[in-house]
């Protein structure tokens, strides 16, 4: 028994001294690896393990980002997420404005360690005058935390002939700090960036902002996204009778476009009177975009009123329009979750296609066939 266990351990022993010791790879060795493999995660992961062996890495993940191939460029930036220098910085910076087969993933690893590339950015934005290169620097500064790059950004807020203006005051309000509250709202005056400070007030607000809505919608002209968050202010703040008139308005005002009132239909679609059915059934009859058409008619279905057999005739007679028109309110989607009606997006979406319309429209139909059962026996 004793032999049995003295030759299992001298076995083990031996296999154990047999094993060699691993080799640790070098930077010369991932960075052909990395050219070798023709699997983009695999690069990724062989880029952050070249990162992290310091500054022995830096001339081969400075190679990468020269690469014929984008995967190897998005090795190299994979690597500048571990290593920081001001060489390998500032080109990371320079593939982010420059090179846009890897934007998206340049953007994400700087703003992943912002604060370590504003210096880099403040330089860039001396000697690159090119304005799409201006317009991505200043999203950075303005979304960064350090001082200097938010008085920067201010600057170029406060310069009404700053083509970089409108961007840096939309990426500071993106952020919903408080700190940068009472500077955000001293903007409302401006109606240029006012949407933005809109927007920000929707998402971060109290109760007591109804009035500044209130207020935008009393304008007899209004842009297009400053009507769209302000009009979502009084569906999050608004009373019973404030959200009716304010919809009812929107219906009539021959000023609005079609859009807007398609818009105003998806979000208050659940009220209901002899005003709104009149409007909904001008709309149904005469709008140009066939989408606002067919959501009117949608919404005159719960009427069950007779009345509107004449305004749905258009609808359930005609072919389907492909549209490209936009809604004039794009950023206003962010919000839809804020205000707990995520349906409106949907119900927007369900404009755009060939089948949704049929079936649709294969329902009006049917309510058209009840109306006239329904007129026939109040005859």
């Amino acid at each position: 028994m004793k032999y049995y266990l003295l030759l299992i351990f001298l076995m083990i022993a031996s296999s154990i001294s047999s094993k060699e010791p691993p080799q640790a790879k070098d930077a010369a060795s991932i960075y052909k690896a990395i050219l070798k493999t023709q699997w983009l995660e695999e690069k990724k992961e062989l880029g952050m393990e070249l990162g992290r062996l310091g500054s022995q890495s830096e001339p081969f993940l400075l190679k990468l980002y020269e690469a014929e191939s984008y995967w190897d460029r998005i090795a190299a930036i994979s690597a500048s997420t571990k290593y920081f220098s001001a060489a390998v910085n500032s080109r990371l910076v320079k593939s982010y404005l420059e090179d846009h087969m890897v934007e998206t993933e340049s953007e994400s690893a700087i703003q992943s360690n912002l604060e370590k590339y504003i210096e880099q950015i403040r330089q860039n934005w001396d000697s690159d005058v090119k304005i799409e290169s201006r317009k991505k620097m200043i999203k950075l500064l303005a979304l960064s935390n350090d001082s200097q790059a938010i008085e920067f950004s201010k600057r170029e807020i406060e310069d009404r002939g700053s083509k970089y203006r409108s961007i840096a005051f939309q990426t500071l309000c993106s952020k919903k700090e408080k700190k940068d509250d009472v500077y955000i709202r001293s903007k409302l005056a401006e109606k240029d960036i006012r949407q933005y400070a809109l927007k920000y007030i929707l998402e971060t607000g109290q109760p007591s902002d109804k009035k500044i809505m209130l207020d935008v919608l009393s304008e007899i002209q209004i842009q297009n996204a400053d009507f769209t968050f302000a009009l979502g202010g009084i569906k999050k703040w608004g009373s019973f009778q404030e959200q009716e008139i304010e919809y009812t308005k929107a219906l009539q005002n021959e000023k609005y476009d079609d859009s807007l009132k398609l818009y105003s239909i998806v979000l208050f679609r659940e009220f209901r009177s002899e005003p709104i059915r009149v409007s909904l059934c001008e709309i149904s009859k005469y709008a140009r975009d066939q989408s606002a058409r067919v959501t009117a008619s949608e919404a005159l279905v719960p009427f069950q009123n007779i009345k509107n057999i004449e305004c749905l005739k258009r609808i359930v007679n005609e072919d389907f329009q492909s549209s490209n028109q936009g809604f004039g309110f794009g950023d206003a989607v962010a919000m839809f979750a804020t205000l707990g009606i995520s349906n409106v997006l949907r119900g927007i979406q369900e404009n755009r296609s060939r089948a949704s319309f049929l079936g649709r429209q294969n329902e009006l139909k049917k309510h058209i066939q009840f109306l006239e059962l329904k007129a026939k026996e109040n005859n």
